[in-house]
């Protein structure tokens, strides 16, 4: 027992007395564990700015430009007349996002016809156009099964059986064991643990080839 606490008070007092190893061992550490976690400290990307080109300019366009604003991942930075004044923006790095709404987008939609809207992103920036994407797609497809279901009970189905119609197989999606969806969540514990790992690897590595790092004869027989 007591040469087992002659080891550890010998490595600790290796470690404290070699300065690369106590900085590798313990600063590094501290440093990780205060600057690593910033980035991701409001741990999910939420309002990314995108420009909406309305080239129909009716309240049923008007009305999806106001959803995809309200989402918590998207916001309507900018309304724009035409695509080109749109694309300058992205190049200027102002919106990373844009969303053309086409002519008689309303009155296909009315008429039962499908009526697309294209969406364009900054692929270059992954987490923004993610986020832009599934926002648009989400939206884009509960805003069409309203209009659907809204004609459907114009021409007098029962509002029940036209919603039915309009999404059959709700979808409630629930995340389990990351409830914030956030980044932080997820990464920072994975990345925490192979830090500690490479920080002792390198640490251990340090001590056994520096300089001074390993106990003369003498010592080691007074240990």
């Amino acid at each position: 027992m007591n040469a087992l606490l002659a080891v550890y008070r010998d490595e600790f007092r290796r470690i404290f007395a070699l300065k690369p190893v106590w900085s590798v061992l313990i600063g590094a550490v501290l440093i990780y564990a205060a600057f690593y976690p910033q980035p991701y400290v409001n741990e999910a990307l939420r309002n990314v700015p995108i420009a909406v080109v309305d080239t129909d300019g009716t309240a049923s366009s008007r009305e999806l430009a106001r959803l995809i604003d309200a989402t918590p991942d998207i916001h309507v930075a900018m309304t724009l007349p035409d695509f080109v004044t749109a694309e300058r923006e992205v190049y200027t790095r102002r919106i990373f996002g844009v969303l053309v709404i086409p002519q008689y987008f309303e009155r296909d939609l009315l008429h039962g016809r499908p009526s697309p809207v294209a969406l364009y992103s900054d692929a270059s920036y992954f987490l923004m156009h993610q986020r832009i994407s599934a926002g648009v797609t989400s939206v884009s497809r509960t805003f069409g099964a309203q209009v659907e279901a809204t004609r459907l009970v114009g021409l007098g189905i029962d509002p029940v059986i036209a919603s039915a119609v309009t999404d059959p197989l709700p979808l409630t999606s629930v995340p389990l064991f990351n409830p914030q969806g956030g980044y932080a969540t997820y990464v920072l514990p994975a990345a925490f643990v192979l830090i500690l790992q490479q920080t002792l690897l390198v640490a251990v590595g340090l001590l056994g080839t520096l300089p001074g790092a390993r106990l003369s004869s003498g010592e080691s027989e007074a240990a």
